[in-house]
């Protein structure tokens, strides 16, 4: 579960997520990155793109890079048309002229990204435990008393995480 995840399974989580898990295909009009992927994941990221929740950046969407911190708090910022901002002059490694600073004010105002030690880490790769942690918050998913015990990598699910992953599994969302 401490693995991380690419840039298009996340937004393809985020985006089904936001729109209820219905996504129609789409042949792709107006969207023109480089590094538009094949297969699987074109549809969702052209529709991601299509709703402005990916942006991506000098022509390329990077499916292959990971996902940061900054990014899921933007994704999931767009998703739920938040505006509200904390503020964030507690925290050390978020600077008022970073891209994601609104992002990460957002997020924090809204209680989806919490920090630690007076950091928000918002250009660490987001594990897959963060990214449940934020979803289940986001979309308010409550703890349930899933069995992860099934799952071979389920001793490596930290303490902090434990309640938004059985919640993510109880709603079939992993």
């Amino acid at each position: 579960v401490l693995m991380n995840k690419k840039l298009i399974s996340l937004g393809v989580t985020a985006c089904m997520l936001a729109t209820g898990g219905v996504m129609p295909g789409f042949a792709g009009e107006g969207i023109s990155f480089s590094d538009l992927p094949d297969g699987w994941a074109k549809n969702a990221v052209i529709y991601c793109a299509q709703e402005g929740l990916m942006l991506g950046a000098d022509g390329k969407i990077r499916p292959q890079d990971r996902l940061t911190r900054a990014e899921m708090a933007a994704i999931i910022n767009r998703s739920l048309k938040l505006s509200e901002k904390a503020d964030l002059s507690g925290y050390v490694d978020v600077q008022a002229s970073a891209w994601y600073y609104d992002d990460m004010a957002k997020a924090v105002k809204a209680g989806i990204f919490e920090g630690y030690d007076h950091r928000l880490n918002p250009k660490d790769e987001i594990t897959r435990q963060e990214v449940f942690t934020v979803l289940a918050r986001a979309y308010r998913l409550m703890q349930s008393d899933a069995d992860l015990s099934k799952y071979s990598d389920s001793d490596l699910v930290a303490s902090w995480a434990k309640e938004s992953t059985t919640a993510m599994l109880a709603a079939g969302y992993i």
